[in-house]
């Protein structure tokens, strides 16, 4: 993620892009955090109406949950052209909305290095979010009743945005070298590391696309081996901790290693 030369323009730039790529985090987690207060909000009131224990409290206190919860049940589940139901074309939709809202939110359109960099951000902020969502121990199957299985959509489709956000991220880099004649620029350790993470990248969207569902077996190897070299690249395209990017890089490889210990553990 190279920068424009004035050192204070890229620090502000900079701390922009940390601004936009934290509040974009807080808006996915508030998200997750809406879907666990609606299930838990609807196991409760359920439990309350069919138990006897409280068959003090009144229905109107309950029923007013267990038929909004049912009624929007009803719609969410719904079957939508492209989609599982119309509930997970919802929430795509709404991925998509904040997506753009964080690429084109405080930026200066005057150099098309400001957009490289924010694509470079978002792109950063999203492997976090697309590993979470691969979790075969998710904890939203315990807060939101939602497993693994039925994440894997929505993992590959954030999957596939990442990998067009780096395309962008890449091709506005390259672009804005070539035409200052910098060409040399991408024969540095973290720009070779940024390039090494990119291949990475189109290996792991390519075989989940192509080989997936043919030869699971080498499909897995290959994303496993294909991840761990992204991540490992990402974190060494901008290896010092003051750019963030290595700080999110350790987040996601460790939110993975953690699944790998527990898997492990239920195994052992």
């Amino acid at each position: 993620m190279a920068g424009p030369r004035d050192p204070v323009a890229a620090m502000q730039r900079e701390q922009m892009n940390f601004r936009v790529a934290t509040n974009y985090a807080a808006v996915l987690a508030s998200m997750v955090g809406i879907f666990i207060i609606l299930h838990w909000s609807r196991f409760l009131a359920i439990k309350i109406q069919r138990s006897a224990s409280t068959r003090s409290i009144p229905n109107f206190i309950s029923l007013p949950f267990v038929r909004m919860s049912r009624m929007s049940r009803n719609i969410l589940i719904r079957k939508a052209p492209g989609f599982h139901s119309s509930g997970h074309g919802v929430l795509v939709a709404i991925y998509v909305v904040v997506n753009v809202a964080m690429i084109f939110t405080n930026v200066d359109a005057s150099k098309t290095t400001n957009f490289a960099a924010r694509f470079g951000w978002s792109l950063t902020t999203n492997l976090v979010f697309v590993v979470f969502l691969a979790l075969k121990n998710t904890p939203l199957a315990v807060l939101t009743s939602y497993s693994y299985e039925r994440l894997n959509n929505l993992h590959q489709i954030a999957g596939c945005t990442t990998f067009l956000m780096l395309v962008v991220h890449a091709a506005l880099y390259t672009q804005y070298f070539a035409s200052m004649g910098r060409w040399d620029k991408l024969r540095e350790h973290e720009q070779v590391a940024g390039i090494v993470a990119a291949f990475a990248f189109l290996v792991l969207v390519s075989t989940a696309i192509l080989m997936r569902r043919f030869w699971y077996e080498a499909f897995y190897v290959t994303h496993l081996i294909s991840f761990v070299v992204a991540v490992i690249g990402m974190a060494l395209h901008r290896p010092e901790f003051v750019h963030k990017t290595a700080i999110i890089a350790c987040v996601a490889g460790g939110i993975w290693v953690a699944d790998r210990v527990v898997r492990l553990g239920l195994l052992a």
